[in-house]
């Protein structure tokens, strides 16, 4: 049977994070350009407020998904700071460690750097 562990790619969840910066900054840009486009006149009266209440559906959509995006930032970057102090502190215990065993050298280090 095939032993499985895990393993947390801390370059993957920093990508991830700068991701979702990006598409926060996209959503904000869409939401700036819905604002520039809703004072002007399209066309009916029909026709300008079917146009007024697509803006404010998407505009409250695109708001409620960059908070999303926002908030799974945040906890993305907390997660990975939170990994990577774990892997340091564990590191350095594992040096201590590896120091108090009789004829190991105490500039080996076990990091995987991940």
């Amino acid at each position: 049977m095939a032993s499985s562990y895990f393993k947390t790619e801390l370059g993957v969840l920093d990508r991830l994070t700068n991701m979702l910066t990006d598409s926060e900054e996209c959503m904000d840009s869409a939401l700036r350009a819905m604002k520039d486009e809703s004072s002007g006149r399209i066309g009916t009266p029909e026709l300008d407020q079917a146009c007024a209440d697509f803006q404010k559906t998407w505009a409250y959509g695109l708001e409620q998904m960059k908070k999303s995006s926002t908030d799974l930032r945040d906890g993305l970057k907390n997660t990975s700071a939170n990994y990577r102090q774990v892997e340091n502190a564990l590191q350095n215990e594992l040096k201590k460690l590896n120091a108090t065993i009789p004829g190991q050298s105490t500039g080996s280090g076990s990091g995987s750097g991940s």
